[in-house]
């Protein structure tokens, strides 16, 4: 952490890390960080030998749901949009959109959306199943999973 304060998450441990803490994760470990303080920043180093980094598509949907977290969900909502429309065939930025939709009670556009994640990949049905982002959802008929 180079200042503030992050809580990571490394497949099932929760770790708080304040400003001057290193987070070592190994490669292939699901991991995830949120800010708990203002003013945070995160200095992230690793690749693999030999090869230069490639940032991934998907730092794209980190940032929609920063701007969500910071209450403007009409950022959120613009930003993920984009990035869902410059990667139509890719079912995660789908996923991601309805489940942005679904926290905010745009049923109709949650419901399309996770269809259309599910047209792409039947694995994110699996998914929303369990995702407590659907919660408000799970018992309309017309939820697909």
């Amino acid at each position: 952490m180079a200042s503030g304060r992050a809580t990571f998450v490394l497949g099932d441990e929760e770790i708080d890390a304040p400003a001057g803490t290193f987070v070592h994760a190994e490669p292939g470990t699901k991991r995830g960080a949120v800010a708990t303080e203002p003013g945070t920043t995160v200095l992230a180093i690793g690749a693999k030998p030999g090869v230069p980094h490639e940032i991934s598509r998907w730092e794209e949907i980190f940032v929609a749901f920063g701007h969500y977290r910071l209450g403007d969900e009409e950022k959120a909502r613009e930003h993920l949009t984009a990035f869902v429309a410059a990667n139509d065939d890719q079912w995660q930025g789908h996923y991601n959109l309805a489940c942005l939709e679904a926290l905010t009670g745009n049923r109709d556009r949650a419901i399309a959306e996770l269809k259309r994640a599910i047209e792409l990949n039947q694995q994110a049905k699996e998914y929303a199943a369990n995702d407590s982002d659907f919660d408000a959802f799970r018992d309309d008929p017309e939820f697909p999973a």
